[in-house]
């Protein structure tokens, strides 16, 4: 599942994080019960405050959600 998110200034200074994904969009109608997801994830909107592309133009977020990519992949360790 892949969401795009193309937001105003505005829109992503209103909150320090952006929480995604919204379960409730349309992009989950099927998907939702289909896979059972609760998980979400953040992005901080204070990395962007200093470029000045950003404080007159819209900024877009692009994130992928991967249902069993664990069985194909090693899961993520803590490097020691």
């Amino acid at each position: 599942m892949s969401n795009v998110h193309k937001l105003q200034m505005e829109d992503y200074r209103s909150k320090v994080r952006l929480e995604f994904p919204n379960y409730d969009g349309p992009e989950w109608s099927i998907n939702k019960e289909a896979w059972g997801s609760s998980d979400t994830y953040s992005i901080p909107t204070g990395m962007f405050k200093d470029d000045p592309n950003c404080k007159e133009k819209d900024v877009t977020f692009y994130s992928s959600i991967y249902k069993n990519l664990g069985a194909v992949m090693p899961k993520k360790k803590n490097p020691e």
